[in-house]
């Protein structure tokens, strides 16, 4: 029984490192994967835009790349990491999304987007701004995936998502909580003196821009009631707002916890995200003819 375990484990291990081996690392946070060599070519090939949630652990982003690549293995794929780092000290958001905005423009086929979290949705917006500075158009995203996004700011909550990615050991975990809060904390403090808007929110509310988003992309939000992170009201009333700008938008509700939809109901989930990716290929050939 121990040996099965050990060799099942193994497996897993081996599997999980072949997947990242077949990828580019563009940046310590971008990554991408080309059309597999064996797939048939096509200049239809869409891109998968994966931007993950804060500090996703390899190990657990592999598990959505594994079903993209198994269903779609002509399909480029763009992977983004979101880290606490960089949203509390980052530096220039230019320089730390340009080499996913270049993989992009080297894109022929449709465009994808498949976002986790807040940490996610700060990506996608950072990205949707410097396109439309580099090429004066919204990014032309053909469907727009949000899974347990966007809530609102909330420090505590805040420090929740944050302290995710600190290890079990009760010490290590207590400095890590309040490095984190200071940090949070100075943060704040610099908007508020300086009377600058919550840039989380700026980031909210311009994905609800036509200027940001093309507004014919098919939008879909799924969401929980359990989800400890983000309110399921504030999803909703970003759905909303979504769809009286003239997006055309569903809204699936889940049982899961916070980024927890897939595995509390596999089967559903992946229905619902190639059902919107085939519908998005319905619609484009439909406005053709």
């Amino acid at each position: 029984m121990a040996s099965t375990t050990a060799l099942k484990s193994s497996s897993s291990v081996e599997g999980f490192v072949d997947l990242w081996s077949s990828f580019t690392k563009l940046s310590p946070v971008i990554y991408l994967r080309e059309q597999s060599p064996s797939a048939s070519p096509s200049s239809e090939s869409p891109t998968i835009c994966l931007l993950f949630w804060m500090d996703a652990a390899p190990r657990h982003a592999a598990k959505f790349i594994s079903e993209y690549i198994k269903v779609l293995p002509n399909a480029r794929i763009i992977c983004m990491r979101a880290r606490t780092m960089d949203v509390l000290f980052g530096g220039s958001n230019k320089s730390r999304v340009s080499p996913f905005i270049a993989a992009l423009q080297a894109s022929d086929g449709p465009m994808h987007f498949h976002v986790f979290s807040n940490g996610g949705l700060y990506s996608l917006y950072h990205i949707a701004t410097e396109y439309r500075g580099s090429t004066g158009h919204p990014l032309p995203v053909k469907s727009l995936l949000l899974d347990s996004s966007p809530g609102r700011t909330d420090l505590a909550v805040t420090a929740k998502a944050f302290s995710y990615a600190l290890p079990k050991f009760v010490i290590f975990r207590m400095v890590g909580m309040c490095a984190i809060w200071a940090a949070l904390l100075a943060h704040w403090l610099a908007y508020k003196l300086r009377a600058k808007p919550d840039p989380f929110e700026i980031a909210k509310n311009d994905l609800n821009d036509p200027r940001f988003i093309d507004i014919a992309a098919e939008r879909c939000y799924m969401y929980s009631k359990n989800d400890e992170i983000v309110h399921w009201k504030h999803v909703e009333e970003h759905a909303t707002q979504a769809k009286a700008s003239g997006w055309h938008v569903s809204m699936e509700i889940f049982n899961g916890p916070h980024v927890g939809q897939m595995k509390a109901d596999p089967e559903r989930y992946w229905k619902l995200v190639w059902g919107l990716i085939s519908q998005d290929n319905l619609r484009s050939r439909q406005d053709v003819d």
